[in-house]
Protein backbone atom coordinates (compact mmCIF):
# COMPACT_ATOMS: atom_id res chain seq x y z
CA UNK A 1 0.00 0.00 0.00
CA UNK A 2 2.85 2.73 0.95
CA UNK A 3 4.12 1.51 -2.25
CA UNK A 4 0.92 2.61 -4.67
CA UNK A 5 0.48 5.65 -2.56
CA UNK A 6 4.13 6.52 -3.32
CA UNK A 7 3.98 6.02 -7.22
CA UNK A 8 0.26 7.88 -7.19
CA UNK A 9 2.20 10.80 -5.53
CA UNK A 10 5.45 10.63 -8.12
CA UNK A 11 2.97 10.57 -10.77
CA UNK A 12 1.00 13.60 -9.80
CA UNK A 13 4.53 15.10 -9.36
CA UNK A 14 5.45 14.57 -12.60
CA UNK A 15 2.74 15.48 -13.99
CA UNK A 16 2.80 19.20 -12.16
CA UNK A 17 6.84 19.07 -13.35
CA UNK A 18 5.52 18.95 -16.89
CA UNK A 19 2.81 21.80 -16.66
CA UNK A 20 5.44 23.99 -14.66
CA UNK A 21 7.76 23.84 -17.26
CA UNK A 22 4.98 23.92 -20.05
CA UNK A 23 4.62 27.70 -18.72
CA UNK A 24 8.39 28.17 -18.03
CA UNK A 25 8.21 27.85 -14.33
CA UNK A 26 11.23 26.32 -13.97
CA UNK A 27 11.92 27.49 -10.21
CA UNK A 28 8.94 25.73 -9.51
CA UNK A 29 9.54 22.60 -11.70
CA UNK A 30 13.07 22.19 -9.69
CA UNK A 31 11.33 22.73 -5.95
CA UNK A 32 8.85 20.19 -7.53
CA UNK A 33 11.60 17.34 -8.75
CA UNK A 34 13.60 18.54 -5.29
CA UNK A 35 10.17 17.14 -3.42
CA UNK A 36 9.78 13.75 -5.95
CA UNK A 37 13.24 12.78 -5.01
CA UNK A 38 13.03 11.32 -1.80
CA UNK A 39 9.62 9.22 -2.69
CA UNK A 40 12.01 8.06 -5.82
CA UNK A 41 14.72 6.98 -3.93
CA UNK A 42 12.53 5.23 -1.32
CA UNK A 43 10.88 2.88 -3.66
CA UNK A 44 12.06 -1.07 -3.85
CA UNK A 45 13.29 -2.88 -6.99
CA UNK A 46 9.93 -5.21 -6.83
CA UNK A 47 6.99 -3.28 -7.74
CA UNK A 48 3.63 -4.39 -9.70
CA UNK A 49 3.26 -4.79 -13.11
CA UNK A 50 1.13 -1.15 -12.77
CA UNK A 51 3.83 0.56 -10.80
CA UNK A 52 5.83 -0.40 -13.18
CA UNK A 53 3.88 1.30 -16.02
CA UNK A 54 3.58 4.08 -14.27
CA UNK A 55 7.15 4.11 -13.80
CA UNK A 56 8.14 3.61 -17.33
CA UNK A 57 6.12 6.94 -17.83
CA UNK A 58 7.29 8.80 -15.57
CA UNK A 59 10.72 8.49 -17.40
CA UNK A 60 9.19 9.61 -21.02
CA UNK A 61 7.86 12.07 -19.23
CA UNK A 62 11.22 13.31 -17.19
CA UNK A 63 13.24 12.86 -20.64
CA UNK A 64 10.94 15.39 -23.01
CA UNK A 65 10.87 17.86 -19.67
CA UNK A 66 15.02 17.64 -19.97
CA UNK A 67 15.46 17.62 -23.43
CA UNK A 68 13.02 20.56 -23.10
CA UNK A 69 14.83 22.14 -20.57
CA UNK A 70 17.96 22.16 -22.18
CA UNK A 71 16.41 23.97 -24.85
CA UNK A 72 15.29 26.77 -22.94
CA UNK A 73 18.67 26.54 -21.17
CA UNK A 74 19.80 27.45 -24.57
CA UNK A 75 17.60 30.16 -25.45
CA UNK A 76 17.50 32.13 -22.51
CA UNK A 77 21.87 32.19 -23.12
CA UNK A 78 21.19 33.47 -26.17
CA UNK A 79 19.15 36.45 -24.82
CA UNK A 80 21.31 36.93 -22.14
CA UNK A 81 24.17 37.06 -24.58
CA UNK A 82 22.35 39.69 -26.72
CA UNK A 83 21.08 41.67 -23.65
CA UNK A 84 24.81 42.30 -22.24
CA UNK A 85 25.79 42.82 -25.78
CA UNK A 86 23.39 45.32 -25.87
CA UNK A 87 24.25 46.88 -23.06
CA UNK A 88 28.24 47.23 -23.68
CA UNK A 89 26.79 48.80 -26.39
CA UNK A 90 24.83 51.83 -24.54
CA UNK A 91 27.48 52.25 -22.29
CA UNK A 92 29.79 52.77 -25.51
CA UNK A 93 27.37 55.52 -26.96
CA UNK A 94 27.07 56.94 -23.45
CA UNK A 95 30.95 57.35 -23.08
CA UNK A 96 31.32 58.66 -26.83
CA UNK A 97 27.84 61.23 -25.93
CA UNK A 98 29.60 62.74 -22.64
CA UNK A 99 32.68 63.20 -25.23
CA UNK A 100 31.30 64.90 -28.02
CA UNK A 101 28.97 66.84 -25.15
CA UNK A 102 31.89 67.77 -23.11
CA UNK A 103 33.64 68.96 -26.06
CA UNK A 104 30.80 71.01 -27.35
CA UNK A 105 30.22 72.79 -24.35
CA UNK A 106 33.83 73.87 -24.22
CA UNK A 107 33.58 75.70 -27.24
Amino acid sequence: MQSTTSIERIWQITKQIEQAMAVGDYQEAARLAGERSPLVMSLSAQQSPEALETLKAVIEIDSRVFANAQLAQRDLTAEYTEAMQATRGVTRYQRVAQLGTGVRHRS
